[in-house]
C-alpha cells in the first residue's frame, strides 16, 4: 500500500466484481464486469472524480465509450446516458440533468439516432430542452422537423436573423405568409394582402386584388375602387403638395350629398 492510498489494482485481463470498486487508483486494460462500478471522491476545488488521459503522440483522443449489446435490438432502445444527480433541500437525491442516446431505427443500412438533454426549472422537468435527432436540432421539441426547430419564443439580443440567399424565406406557419429575399429586394407574401398598423390601429391596407386603403377602419373597409381614402373623423382628405407650396385639398363633404370639394390653399 502506498501512503495515502487504500489500494491499487492493475488487471491485464477481465476483472469481475460483485460489489462496488472504490479506491484512489484503478488501472485496467481489460473489461470490468459487475453490477456497480462506483468511484467516490471527496475533492476540494474542481478536481475531477474520473480522468481519461491519452498520452499517444497522435490525433487520437481520450474518450468514454458507452455501448449497449443486445441479442434483440429494437427501435427506441436507450443505448447510453449520463445522469447528473444532486440533493435538494429535503436531502433527497434528484436527477437535475439527464442526457440520453436512443437508437430510433436499428435496421441495417437505415440506422437513425436521437440524443436529448433534459433539465429542470421551478420544479418542472423539461426532458426535451435540447434534442439532436437524425441531423436536426430541436429546442423544447422531441421531434424537430427542420435543421433548427424551436418550440417557444426566441429572443435575439446581440445579433439578428440573417437570410443570405435569394429565394430563402422566413415563413409564418406556411407558405401563405412569408418574407424572402430577391437579390437586393425584400418580398412580402400575404395570401389576403398586407396590413400596416401603428399604436392607434390600422393605417394602410393592400388587399389581394392590389387595391389600397389608407387610414381605414375595420368597419368601413371597401375595395370597389383602386384607391380609397377613409377617415373615422368628419372629412376624408387627399392633400396634394409640391415642395414647400401650399397646394390644394380634395375631400368629400359630410352631408351625404356625395359632392367632391376642391379647396385651393394658395
Amino acid at each position: 500500500s502506498t501512503s495515502g492510498e487504500k489500494f491499487r489494482i492493475a488487471a491485464s485481463g477481465a476483472a469481475t466484481f460483485s460489489g462496488a470498486l472504490t479506491g484512489t487508483t484503478g488501472a485496467f486494460s481489460g473489461a470490468i464486469t459487475g453490477y456497480t462500478l462506483a468511484v467516490t471522491a471527496d475533492n476540494s476545488g474542481w478536481n475531477p472524480g474520473i480522468a481519461l488521459i491519452n498520452t499517444n503522440a497522435d490525433s487520437s483522443p481520450a474518450y468514454l465509450k458507452l455501448e449497449k449489446i443486445s441479442a434483440s435490438p429494437a427501435n427506441g432502445d436507450y443505448i447510453g446516458g449520463i445522469v447528473m444527480r444532486g440533493r435538494n433541500s429535503a436531502a433527497e437525491a434528484h436527477s437535475y440533468i439527464e442526457q440520453w442516446g436512443v437508437a430510433t431505427n436499428v435496421t441495417n443500412g437505415s440506422e437513425s439516432s436521437k440524443w436529448n438533454c433534459g433539465t429542470w426549472g421551478s420544479g418542472t422537468e423539461y426532458p426535451n430542452t435540447l434534442v439532436a435527432r437524425e441531423g436536426k436540432v430541436g429546442i423544447g421539441t422531441a421531434t424537430p422537423s427542420q435543421a433548427l426547430d424551436v418550440y417557444g419564443n426566441v429572443t435575439v439580443d446581440a445579433g439578428g436573423v440573417i437570410i443570405e440567399d435569394t429565394g430563402e424565406q422566413l415563413k409564418f406557419g406556411d407558405s401563405n405568409v412569408a418574407i424572402d429575399r430577391n437579390v437586393n429586394d425584400i418580398v412580402l407574401h400575404g395570401y389576403n394582402g398586407h396590413i400596416f398598423t401603428r399604436n392607434a390601429g390600422e393605417t394602410m391596407r393592400l388587399n389581394s386584388s392590389g387595391n389600397v386603403l389608407i387610414g381605414g377602419v375595420t368597419s368601413n373597409l371597401s375595395y370597389d375602387k383602386g384607391l380609397q381614402i377613409t377617415s373615422a373623423s368628419a372629412v376624408a382628405n387627399l392633400k396634394l403638395k409640391s415642395g414647400s407650396s401650399t397646394g390644394f385639398d380634395l375631400w368629400q363633404d359630410t352631408g351625404g350629398s356625395g359632392y367632391i370639394i376642391v379647396h385651393d390653399n394658395a
